[in-house]
């Protein structure tokens, strides 16, 4: 295993595709990019990747989609090889040993990625697919603006000037002070202290005038006043269910809605309902941290709340008496339940992240140790509402797996895969209950259509009730329509909202990708599903305004976890290393579209930059003989 044994299979990669490239004629690289881009995130990965590039293997990409392609494309602007994972740490520090120049490798991945010869350059480039950059740079141009002049002025500037004052001596370290007289330099410092803030400041201009000019800003007119019609269609978001039901069927919508309203569990139970999982009695093939809860409802929830010849709502099961729930939670079923679990003990312990809290889950005693801090803090008793455990399975999908989609499409693949557990592979066991399934939303007695007139009565009902969204590792919640019908809903019978990331690096990695959200894009797991959720919305246009509001708005869900300095050193960051290749995509798409006549000078730019890096990169890599 050892990378310094001559006989390991494990450290050759490089100087065997450098063998093949020069042995095996048209010898080619096949790129497979998963769903979510995590390919392009590993460090074996892009080492792979830039080493083909820089022997000339000639490179191909398979995508699993173009939708897939919209959503991440902005991700990789994050792309660093000192980021990315690796199976261990000694693996990732084997790879960035063998690195000789870190900036010049991340210069040319960012080039493969961006340039308009890169490997994504058929799926992105040309007009249709301008138009998506387009719709990007605007929703979020407004919300960067600020951000990109406080991180120059704060950071990038200042660091600019400590490094030519501590070097300045060295060719490299001279700064703004080698375009004017270095030798002056010397005799007064003060002068061109005071022409160097200049200069500073000129940039900030030049820079904010530049993206203004880029993203369309200045030539958009100014935004629509409001008007009456506009502002009661956000008022009322989603129609009630009742309004498409009969009026005989009224009382036993309402009774059903107040019946769902009071199936709320207590910590306690859910923490007991875990320990029987790490046990392996409930579910032998439970696995803590792969497990999804589509695996934990089809194997444990639905046997678990199996009564004689019918079934109930586990919630119902595991307490004595209704309970009204004091937070309401969504999430969805391809999540983990671990990260389901552990983003609900993250707001009784009113931690802003749950990934160390479903690390600790993993083992009993960490599972004690969680019980214990749930105690002192007396949120032992704290209560939830979650659709796994409070709606009666057996009224529903326990017996099937809803109608099959045709054979060979993305949607039956999905529908397959939602047929067999996540970890052993092997297909779940139907449930053979004779509990009469309700899964029409025109029935009053169903209890999948009214979430809605649910969360509303509990809003009146339950003083403090509160919305916890849980967002997973990919952030694929915010692209489910059921999730996202149940926030903007929350939000207009304002509810107060609580959002629980993975972590800090998921928010970073996946907040731009948000720029894409559109209800009618969004899945669900079925068509009619779909259909019936987007025929509740009154005004399209309208929710999806407020969908947006409440993501980039200064006081929206990720205000906390991305507003503020801390965050825009972040932005700064991501900003400083996509600036060469974001240029020049911007301009030859702004070129298409708007802005023809300020190409000429940028696109120099841009080749100066992506020659300087090609001659610091001929030697980026080193062989493991060396």
């Amino acid at each position: 295993m050892s990378h310094h044994e001559a006989a390991c299979e494990l450290n050759k990669f490089d100087d065997m595709i450098r063998f093949l490239s020069q042995t095996v004629s048209d010898f080619g690289h096949l790129i497979v990019v998963d769903q979510h881009f995590d390919v392009l995130f590993r460090a074996w990965c892009v080492a792979e990747i830039v080493e083909g590039n820089r022997l000339h293997i000639p490179a191909k990409i398979k995508v699993f989609s173009q939708n897939a392609v919209d959503c991440n494309y902005d991700r990789l602007s994050l792309l660093d090889v000192q980021q990315c994972s690796a199976s261990s740490q000694d693996d990732k520090d084997f790879i960035l040993r063998k690195i000789v120049d870190i900036q010049a490798f991340n210069l040319k991945l960012q080039q493969l990625v961006f340039s308009s010869e890169g490997l994504f350059s058929h799926l992105v480039d040309g007009t249709e697919r301008s138009r998506v950059v387009g719709r990007i740079l605007r929703r979020s141009a407004c919300r960067k603006m600020s951000m990109i002049l406080s991180e120059y002025d704060s950071e990038q500037l200042c660091d600019s000037d400590s490094d030519s004052d501590a070097a300045s001596g060295s060719e490299e370290s001279s700064g703004y002070f080698a375009i004017l007289h270095p030798m002056e330099y010397e005799r007064d410092k003060e002068s061109y202290w005071t022409i160097a803030s200049a200069l500073r400041c000129f940039l900030v201009v030049v820079a904010t005038v530049d993206l203004a000019l880029f993203s369309g800003i200045l030539w958009q007119g100014s935004p629509p006043k409001e008007n009456a019609e506009l502002e009661s269609s956000r008022e009322v978001a989603t129609a009630s269910m009742l309004d498409f039901l009969d009026a005989s069927q009224h009382a036993m919508y309402c009774t059903k809605v107040q019946e769902l309203a009071h199936r709320g569990f207590h910590l306690q139970s859910l923490l007991n309902f875990w320990e029987e999982l790490l046990e392996g009695d409930v579910m032998p093939s439970f696995d803590p941290r792969w497990s999804q809860t589509n695996d934990v409802v089809r194997q444990a929830i639905i046997p678990s709340s199996r009564v004689e010849e019918g079934g109930r709502a586990l919630a119902e099961i595991w307490e004595e008496r209704p309970v009204l729930p004091q937070n309401m939670v969504t999430h969805h079923w391809s999540n983990s339940f671990a990260h389901l679990v552990g983003a609900m003990l993250a707001d009784a312990l009113e931690r802003m992240t749950y990934e160390e809290l479903a690390e600790e889950l993993c083992s009993l005693s960490g599972v004690t140790h969680i019980r214990r801090k749930l105690r002192e803090a007396q949120r032992l008793e704290s209560t939830y509402w979650v659709c796994a455990f409070s709606v009666n399975q057996h009224a529903s999908i326990c017996g099937g797996y809803g109608p099959e989609p045709r054979r060979g499409t993305a949607d039956w693949k999905e529908w397959d895969k939602k047929r067999h557990d996540s970890v052993s592979f092997h297909r779940f066991k139907l449930c053979d209950c004779h509990e009469p399934k309700l899964m029409s939303h025109q029935e009053a007695a169903c209890e999948l259509n009214k979430f809605d007139d649910m969360i509303r009565f509990l809003s009146q009902t339950v003083s403090d009730f509160g919305h916890l969204i849980v967002v997973d590792q990919h952030f694929d919640v915010l692209f489910r329509a059921w999730c996202v019908a149940e926030i903007v809903e929350g939000n207009r019978l304002h509810i107060p909202a609580k959002i629980k990331v993975f972590s800090q690096n998921a928010v970073d990695c996946n907040y731009d990708r948000l720029s894409l959200l559109d209800v009618q894009q969004c899945s669900a797991s079925s068509q009619d599903d779909k259909d019936f959720i987007l025929r509740k919305i009154v005004d399209i246009q309208a929710f999806n305004l407020k969908l947006q509001q409440l993501v980039f708005s200064s006081e929206g869900l990720f205000s906390h976890l991305v507003d503020g300095t801390e965050r825009s050193r972040v932005v700064g960051r991501i900003l400083r290393r996509s600036a060469c290749t974001r240029t020049s995509i911007i301009v030859s798409e702004c070129e298409s579209e708007q802005v023809s006549d300020s190409d000429d000078g940028n696109s120099g730019a841009g080749s100066v930059s992506e020659g300087s890096s090609e001659s610091g990169f001929c030697y980026a890599r080193t062989s493991l003989i060396d």
